[in-house]
C-alpha cells in the first residue's frame, strides 16, 4: 500500500491504542519464546521476551502521546533493567521515553530474537561454567529482551539463577556483559548464594570481583578497564587511574 493511501486499519489503530490504555488490565502480553539448551554440566532455560516488545512497539507507534505509550508499555511489555522498588517505574519511564526515537533500530534484533543472537550465548555460558568449576548439573535461566539502549544486563535469583541480556546491544559489548552476568548466575550455584536484591557491600564487592575475573578468563587479553565496565565515562569519573595504580602495586600482573 502506497504512502499516500490511508487504510481502514490505520484509522482504527489510534482508537484501539487509546481503548487499550483505558483498560490496561484487559491487555495480554504476547507469549515469550522458550527453549532449553544443555551443554556439559549446564542447562539453560531461554525466555525470549522480544515478541512482547514487538507487540508493544506495533501498538505504541500509533499512541497519541508519551503517557499513552508508557501505559501500553506497562500493559504489553513491562520489562526493564530497573530495581524492584517503587522508583523502578519512574526509571523505566525515563528509559522508554529516552529510547523511543531509537527503537526502530531494535526491530531487527528483536525479530531475530534469542535464536539470532551473536555470538551464541550457550558457548559463552559454557565457558563461564567451566571457569567457575561447575561440576554437578547446574540450571539457570536466560532472559533476552529489548532494553533502553543502555547495555544494562543484570542477574538475580528467582526460581532459578537468572541472567537478563538486552538484544539491542552491540555484539562485542553483549558478549562481555553476558559473561559477567552469567558468572553471577553460576556463582550463585557453586557458592550457594541467595542472589537477593539486597546484599552487603562486602558480598557485592566479592561477587563483582569474581564476575570480572571470570570474564577475563573467558575473553582474555583486553584492557583491564573493559572488564570493570563498558562505560568509560563512568569509570573515568571515579578516579580509575588512581585505583588502577593501587591495584597494580598490590597484585602482580598476570
Amino acid at each position: 500500500m502506497g504512502r499516500g493511501m490511508i487504510s481502514f486499519r490505520s484509522l482504527l489503530a489510534p482508537l484501539a491504542a487509546v481503548a487499550l490504555c483505558a483498560s490496561p488490565a484487559a491487555a495480554e502480553k504476547a507469549p515469550a519464546h522458550k527453549a532449553t539448551l544443555t551443554d556439559g554440566a549446564l542447562t539453560v532455560d531461554i525466555v525470549d521476551l522480544s515478541p512482547r516488545f514487538l507487540a508493544w512497539y506495533a501498538a505504541a507507534k500509533d499512541a497519541p502521546d508519551a503517557d499513552t505509550r508508557f501505559k501500553l508499555w506497562k500493559a504489553l511489555y513491562d520489562f526493564a533493567a530497573v530495581p524492584p522498588t517503587p522508583q523502578g517505574d519512574a526509571i523505566a519511564r525515563r528509559l522508554v521515553d529516552g529510547a523511543w526515537p531509537r527503537y526502530a533500530q531494535a526491530l531487527a534484533p528483536a525479530t531475530a530474537g534469542a535464536d539470532g543472537m551473536q555470538p551464541k550465548p550457550m558457548a559463552i555460558l559454557h565457558k563461564v561454567a567451566d571457569t567457575l568449576g561447575l561440576k554437578a548439573p547446574g540450571h539457570i535461566q536466560l532472559i533476552t529482551y529489548v532494553g533502553g539502549f543502555e547495555d544494562n544486563a543484570f542477574s538475580y535469583r528467582g526460581e532459578l539463577p537468572t541472567v537478563a541480556v538486552p538484544l539491542e546491544s552491540d555484539p562485542e559489548v553483549r558478549k562481555l556483559i553476558l559473561a559477567h552476568e552469567g558468572a553471577h548466575a553460576v556463582h550463585m550455584i557453586v557458592g550457594g548464594l541467595s542472589g537477593g536484591w539486597e546484599r552487603s557491600v562486602a558480598a557485592t564487592m566479592l561477587q563483582e570481583g569474581v564476575a570480572m575475573h571470570a570474564t577475563r578468563e573467558v575473553f582474555p587479553g583486553l584492557p583491564t578497564a573493559i572488564y570493570v565496565t563498558h562505560d568509560a565515562a563512568w569509570l573515568n569519573a571515579r578516579s580509575w587511574r588512581t585505583c588502577a595504580a593501587s591495584s597494580t602495586r598490590a597484585i602482580p600482573p598476570r
